[in-house]
């Protein structure tokens, strides 16, 4: 399975590769060691089968802007006065993401 990984890390990483010629990247995987059935899933470009073949779930990655004030749900009913923050503070608070990912 590392053979494939690698592969397509390169494939990614090379223009040619990535956008190239179904010839130029049948070419490219003739001189790797991977399986036949897999070389065939990747010259498709069918990436849910191939992630299947590698046994590989789904993933899902959400991400959503925190809001000022909505970082803790602890803090009541929101009618508190905020902490007083400097300038750093709230620079990063609003660059804050929540980052969920099921797999």
């Amino acid at each position: 399975m590392s053979n494939v990984i690698d592969f397509l890390e390169r494939m990614g990483q090379d223009a040619e590769l990535r956008y190239g010629s179904c010839a130029k990247v049948a070419m490219a995987l003739g001189s790797e060691d991977i399986e036949p059935a897999l070389q065939e899933l990747i010259l498709a470009g069918d990436d849910a089968k191939l992630a299947e073949a590698l046994g590989q779930g789904t993933m899902c990655c959400l991400l959503l802007p925190v809001k000022e004030g909505e970082e803790s749900e602890e803090g009541g009913d929101g009618d508190d006065e905020m902490p007083q923050r400097d300038d750093e503070d709230i620079a990063s608070s609003r660059n804050r993401l929540v980052m969920a990912c099921v797999g």
